[in-house]
């Protein structure tokens, strides 16, 4: 009965299609189930704006009297435009389903058990809502269905161009070497030319970071090929879910820069000792080239070494870092120790009996007094031998 009832007012009652952009489904009260679909037409009812067979929109929306047509914006706010204004009536809210979720139902509406979350249009991932037929020829109703990641991730089967219509396929990973992203860089790009030429360069905005990636939406992409003047409604885009972009990089290991150090510290104190690294350190990421590693200055103390490196590709600096270690397999004196205090003055040398005035490690300015009282700094050498150049 209700079938018939909407059918019977189609011809004289305004009538509005929903068509969501995104990952975001309808929600719908059918036979007191909730159905979802992503693409369908309603018509006013005494219960709220329906479909053809009677499925109820959810959250309820009445369409007052004297309304000569209904429309609906991107956030999914939907009006009422009678001769004399154009009212708000309500709003579609959108269900978003975890990746992966198996539906049921028929050819029109989809079913499940599964929870989900209600998202206002335009929120991340949700997609938009607009009104008219959608971009893609589908059947009145028919919901697209869920993919973990393929090419028609939302809806679209590379489908036959019209003239001055375009494809935008995005690739599920993208690498650049630039720092800015150009739509060209991460998708390929089908249509006429020399329009589909023009596509290629829209700006993206700035590459992420070496080392990180850059998620790519369906949402962002409408926005930034609208803005760059293209007719939104002719391009058909198609984004894998989770697709990124990331910049080529290579990567310099904390093993790489640890042994830099090492040997930068054995060159100095003549021995080499066991390091650990006391800093979250995962690795530098840099640009590809000729890599060079400098040690440019080790602050060698009681319990550890901090170490400065400069890290430069092709000649140009990349990445300064400042790690510290802990050190282990070195030898070391304690205060108030004997050593032998080694006086070197031109060809004349002279070795006498000595104390320590604190602790240090081989290869540190050490502070030492001799038994007549006589005090002299310098350096710590293997053996217990503090060497001082006069």
């Amino acid at each position: 009965m209700i079938q018939f009832l909407l059918l019977s007012v189609v011809q004289t009652t305004p009538s509005l299609a929903l068509n969501v952009e995104g990952d975001g489904y309808l929600r719908f009260v059918k036979g007191g189930q909730s159905v979802f679909t992503q693409r369908t037409k309603v018509y006013p009812s005494k219960s709220g704006l329906a479909t053809a067979d009677g499925a109820i929109l959810a959250p309820r929306v009445t369409v007052p009297a004297g309304t000569k047509s209904l429309s609906v914006d991107l956030t999914g706010s939907i009006y009422a435009t009678s001769a004399t204004k154009k009212t708000k009536i309500g709003g579609v809210i959108l269900a978003m389903f975890p990746a992966g979720t198996k539906f049921g139902g028929d050819s029109v509406w989809q079913t499940t058990k599964v929870a989900y979350n209600l998202r206002i249009p335009g929120e991340g991932l949700t997609g938009i809502v607009r009104s008219g037929a959608p971009l893609v020829a589908a059947a009145q109703g028919t919901p697209a269905v869920k993919r973990a990641s393929s090419t028609a991730a939302h809806g679209f089967a590379n489908p036959k161009l019209a003239p001055g219509s375009y494809q935008v396929q995005v690739a599920q990973q993208s690498q650049i070497d630039a720092e800015y992203i150009r739509l060209g860089a991460i998708a390929k790009i089908n249509g006429d030319t020399p329009e589909a030429e023009k596509l290629k360069n829209v700006d993206l905005g700035r590459a992420p970071i070496m080392g990180t990636t850059r998620p790519v939406t369906l949402l962002q992409l409408k926005a930034q090929i609208a803005a760059a003047g293209f007719d939104i409604r002719r391009v058909t885009i198609e984004v894998p879910t989770g697709a990124v972009v990331s910049r080529v990089c290579q990567t310099v290991s904390e093993s790489t820069v640890t042994d830099a150090v090492k040997k930068a510290l054995e060159a100095q104190i003549g021995v080499a000792p066991n390091l650990s690294l006391k800093n979250k350190f995962a690795g530098a990421a840099i640009p590809v080239g000729e890599l060079k590693i400098e040690v440019m200055n080790l602050d060698k103390r009681e319990t550890e070494v901090v170490a400065l490196i400069d890290i430069s590709v092709n000649g140009k600096l990349a990445q300064t870092l400042r790690l510290s270690y802990g050190v282990s397999g070195l030898a070391q004196i304690k205060r108030g120790e004997t050593v032998r205090l080694r006086m070197i003055s031109r060809a004349a040398r002279v070795e006498v009996s000595a104390k320590t005035k604190s602790s240090a490690y081989v290869g540190q300015k050490v502070t030492v007094e001799t038994d007549t009282g006589a005090q002299h700094t310098g350096t710590l050498l293997s053996g217990n031998v503090v060497e001082v150049i006069l």
